[in-house]
């Protein structure tokens, strides 16, 4: 007895799909819909067809019809899951890996990508539950991985080093894993260690982006500039636009640049934001916010108010904590959105904004009376700009206080990655916009690598 004829369409619209003959897939599963409009299977497979295709919206759509014609699938719920993930809706792929474990409790790699999505929402410690019940189900070197990678964003450098030796036992070709773990050991100083698990991980994919760039910043620390600077090379011949070899190598090669590119700024900060102030109080020694709140109180008054204050550049708000209570209305910009959300945790601000300050400044309609800067500028060659624009929406009177890195030049990109101004080159540019000098102290700013890191604390106020 011959199967039905629709039946006979969607079994040959399968073969063709797991041939990768896509398009007599698509027009088979297509077929079935024509007769069948409430087909869940050909739905469902039409909707991964679509994103494998990378047709992701169309993709949502028919799964999404396939999750109300079969609401208990739990397969279909984890496939739209992904659909969603793939054009960036990350809360709603949340919702559709939830719904596929609600109907599967025991399914592993949905359990894991509930935690993929909770880490990328920031969400880490729900991330880490997440995996560790995928682990559960599904001890694999792919989940020690991810549950390494959830602890490092936390800081754990502990247990992220030994989830990534784990997934390195399972699977010793697994180059992210053993990269990883390099960047843990160069994190806690040990530069000889991370050096051996780069190499390790480049001996198994020698084009690896990651592990050239993270390779570069090793020889760089470890004074081997020239390697430093052949290796970031490589990867600009490989990512022609790889924003942060091309800033890091410009900082060695000592080239001219008026700014970092926005680009490599944002993923240095999001990278860094879960571990951005334990990194700074343990290990840098990191006291500048606290100097310019300092440097206020004796310029102003040791119970100084103001209405509008803006943090420029304000991370997660360790700037904001301390100068909260002294105004009306605090704003901060940020161009890492990961540090802003870091930052909302903290519920100091009355506005928070992720965007490249000048942008910011630029479209604001708010005043300000103070504006504060707390290592920004370091990541800002030319100064022009970011003066013209402040005082265009600085209130007369209005005062400024910022540090910056110390160099001989007006400015210049250190091999850091970083800019120094000298004190002369910011006061002609703060005089060329009204702004008067009131008070200038040297400092160090941090302690980086067991080196002093100097420079420069300024207060100015705007000219009536």
């Amino acid at each position: 007895m011959n199967p039905p004829n629709d039946s006979l369409e969607l079994s040959n619209a399968k073969t063709f799909h797991q041939e990768g003959n896509w398009t007599e897939a698509e027009t088979g599963y297509k077929k079935v819909l024509k007769q069948e409009p409430e087909n869940a299977e050909a739905l469902t497979l039409l909707g991964v067809l679509c994103c494998q295709s990378e047709k992701f919206e169309e993709g949502v759509g028919y799964l999404r019809e396939a999750t109300r014609c079969d609401p208990e699938s739990p397969t279909t719920y984890y496939n739209l899951g992904k659909a969603l993930d793939g054009i960036g809706l990350l809360e709603d792929a949340l919702t559709a890996y939830q719904a596929a474990v609600k109907n599967k409790d025991d399914y592993a790699d949905a359990w894991n990508n509930i935690g993929d999505c909770l880490t990328r929402l920031g969400r880490v410690e729900d991330s880490v539950e997440a995996y560790q019940k995928a682990l559960e189900l599904d001890p694999s070197a792919h989940v020690y991985f991810n549950l390494g990678n959830a602890f490092l964003e936390k800081g754990d450098l502990g247990q992220a080093s030994g989830f990534y030796q784990k997934a390195l036992a399972l699977e010793p070709e697994f180059a992210e894993a053993a990269l990883n773990l390099g960047i843990i050991f160069r994190r806690q100083g040990d530069l000889a260690a991370a050096k051996s698990c780069c190499e390790r991980a480049l001996g198994m994919r020698p084009d690896y982006v990651r592990g050239l760039n993270e390779m570069a910043i090793l020889c760089n620390q470890i004074g081997e500039p020239k390697e430093a600077i052949e290796l970031y090379k490589r990867v600009l011949n490989l990512e022609p636009d790889n924003s942060v070899a091309k800033h890091l190598l410009d900082s060695l090669l000592g080239n001219d640049s008026e700014k970092a590119s926005p680009a490599y700024v944002e993923e240095l900060f999001d990278q860094y934001a879960n571990r951005f102030e334990t990194h700074l109080a343990e290990s840098l020694q990191y006291k500048t916010p606290t100097a310019l709140l300092s440097m206020t109180k004796k310029n102003i008054s040791e119970n100084f108010r103001f209405s509008n204050i803006l943090d420029l550049g304000c991370g997660t708000g360790l700037c904001g904590s301390l100068f909260r209570s002294h105004c009306e209305k605090l704003y901060g910009v940020d161009i890492s959105t990961k540090m802003i959300q870091q930052a909302q945790g903290k519920k100091i601000y009355d506005e928070l904004k992720a965007k490249e300050i000048i942008e910011y400044l630029a479209q604001t309609e708010a005043k300000f009376d103070l504006f504060v800067a707390a290592d920004v500028f370091v990541y800002l060659g030319n100064l022009e700009p970011v003066f013209q624009t402040i005082s265009n929406v600085a209130e007369s009177g209005a005062c400024f206080a910022f540090s910056t890195e110390t160099t001989d030049k007006d400015f210049a990109l250190k091999p850091s990655g970083r800019f120094g101004h000298s004190k002369g080159y910011v006061e002609k540019i703060a005089g060329k916009f009204k702004w008067n000098l009131e008070d200038i102290q040297s400092d160090i700013l941090r302690v980086e690598n067991g080196q002093n890191v100097s420079g420069n604390l300024f207060f100015f106020k705007l000219k009536h």
